[in-house]
């Protein structure tokens, strides 16, 4: 499952890891489509805790429900720390799944 960072999104689309993923032999790529809703701090303040789970619920919280074995790609450090509030799970990095044996 591939979640888009807003600024790479912004950028490039979701078009580049997405193509990058199936380069690679990954036969199915699903995408939360938009923003994860944590936006930096934002998410983190508590007068906007509502909001941005209400921005997760419109993509990301219903991908990963949908796909719960997934692995989450996630390049943006917002994404990959909402992916594991919602879901419990470590997002991977897309450089990490390229090199999983690499250093940490």
């Amino acid at each position: 499952m591939l979640q888009t960072h807003c600024h790479e999104y912004a950028t490039f689309g979701s078009r580049r890891p997405r193509e990058l993923l199936r380069g690679l032999g990954v036969r199915t790529v699903t995408e939360a489509e938009g923003c994860c809703g944590l936006a930096g701090n934002f998410g983190f303040e508590a007068e906007h805790y509502d909001t941005s789970m209400a921005v997760a619920d419109r993509s990301l919280r219903p991908r990963l429900d949908e796909n719960p074995d997934a692995v989450v790609v996630a390049d943006g450090f917002s994404c990959a720390t909402q992916v594991g509030h919602l879901a419990g799970v470590r997002a991977v990095h897309l450089a990490e799944l390229l090199d999983p044996g690499g250093n940490p």
